[in-house]
């Protein structure tokens, strides 16, 4: 409640069970249905559901795949992103997990895994990035733009420091003829 004083305002809380990630790595989402979503400190998504009586933790994705520092998510009719900064769970990148962008989709039931985009990336046609830190839909589901930071790694060089967008089309279509009736 906003017209409240500091404190007196919050209406309830919640308390995650894995924990939300650090305040500075930017782990909630929320989309146009009002569901919420954050990056655990497992590494794991999660959905927070407002009952407009308490919150409560909805859905939670499976433990693997796992989310390396995952940050910056993004969400919009179901579908989820978020980006896993990384570093991986081994040497560098090299093991899987970090320096990619993971889609989810939320069926209402389970957040589903859909796929990983980024590394290990080693093809010329591949995604690679190097620390993705958000990442952001367009409403249409047409285009995505994934922010990559240029801070420094313990494990490997700096980031790109860029904003990159990607445009989705159809490889394949197919149409139906059907008539449209309206009753009088």
């Amino acid at each position: 409640d906003r017209t409240k004083k500091e404190f007196e305002g919050f209406l309830y809380t919640l308390s995650a069970q894995n924990g939300i990630c650090g305040l500075d790595d930017r782990c909630l989402a929320s989309d146009d249905a009002g569901a919420i979503y954050f990056a655990s400190a497992a590494g794991q998504l999660q959905k927070i559901e407002d009952t407009g009586h308490e919150l409560k933790i909805g859905c939670v994705s499976q433990v693997e795949p796992r989310l390396y520092h995952p940050m910056g998510p993004s969400a919009s009719a179901g579908l989820i992103w978020v980006a896993a900064h990384g570093p991986g769970g081994g040497p560098f990148w090299d093991s899987g997990g970090g320096g990619e962008v993971a889609l989810f989709w939320d069926n209402e039931k389970e957040l589903v895994f859909v796929e990983r985009f980024g590394t290990p990336g080693k093809a010329a046609d591949k995604l690679e990035f190097l620390n993705p830190s958000a990442v952001a839909s367009s409403p249409d589901h047409t285009e995505l733009w994934i922010a990559e930071d240029g801070l420094k790694n313990p494990e490997g060089p700096p980031g790109n420091a860029r904003v990159r967008r990607f445009k989705f089309a159809a490889t394949q279509m197919e149409e139906i003829p059907f008539e449209w009736k309206t009753a009088k």
